[in-house]
């Protein structure tokens, strides 16, 4: 059956002409990006991390943001650096006003990828190190909060801010990239994320299974 819609050129163009006015739905409820857009993503995702507002970041893998700057620094990278710089700081700066909670699997892995910086790989020691950085985060900062969690989707980050809007990456090849604003699908990732933090053990319990890893 799949075959005959794949070879039935008529077929082809029937669920071609459906996709595209499907796509024609979505657009205006959202943006999408790619390889081609990379430069305007990165912007985006800037602006989303000054934006004022506590956050909840579900992601399949420790993030850039969370780098240590003395491990980033030794990544032999170009492209890298600045853009640490700029998340990094961002993520810091909000987190003197604001919440964050990123949710993560346990253990904690490094994704590859680190929010669409491709070909990033780090070594085992610098991944030690980046855990060890993210230890200490927690527990000298009230409001970054870790929650370990099961199932979580690899190669996957949403990023949600209440007032703000959410961010769906993919970070594998081919990499691409969801943001929408729209309040009632905003409130409805924001509630999704907001259950699987409530269901946490709470930050103790968090320590001690990170430090038993760290």
């Amino acid at each position: 059956m799949l075959n005959s819609y794949i070879d039935d050129k008529t077929a082809i163009g029937a669920l071609t002409e459906d996709f595209e006015n499907y796509l024609r739905l979505c657009r205006p409820l959202m943006r999408i990006y790619n390889t081609a857009s990379t430069a305007a993503f990165r912007a985006l995702y800037l602006d989303f991390l000054r934006a004022p507002g506590d956050c909840i970041v579900l992601r399949s893998g420790l993030s850039l943001a969370t780098l240590p700057r003395s491990t980033a620094e030794l990544i032999e990278y170009n492209e890298l650096h600045s853009l640490y710089y700029d998340i990094s700081g961002c993520f810091f700066d909000s987190l003197r006003q604001f919440s964050c909670t990123e949710i993560l699997p346990f253990p904690p892995e490094q994704d590859p990828a680190m929010l669409s910086v491709a070909d990033i790989s780090l070594t085992e020691a610098q991944h030690a190190a980046h855990l060890q950085h993210v230890l200490s985060l927690l527990e000298t900062d009230k409001n970054y909060e870790l929650v370990l969690s099961d199932g979580i989707v690899p190669h996957t980050a949403i990023l949600a801010k209440q007032n703000v809007g959410v961010l769906m990456v993919n970070t594998k090849p081919p990499y691409c990239a969801f943001a929408f604003d729209k309040q009632n699908m905003v409130e409805a990732f924001w509630d999704y994320l907001s259950n699987i933090q409530k269901k946490s053990p709470g930050r103790a319990w968090t320590l001690e299974a990170l430090r038993s890893k760290a």
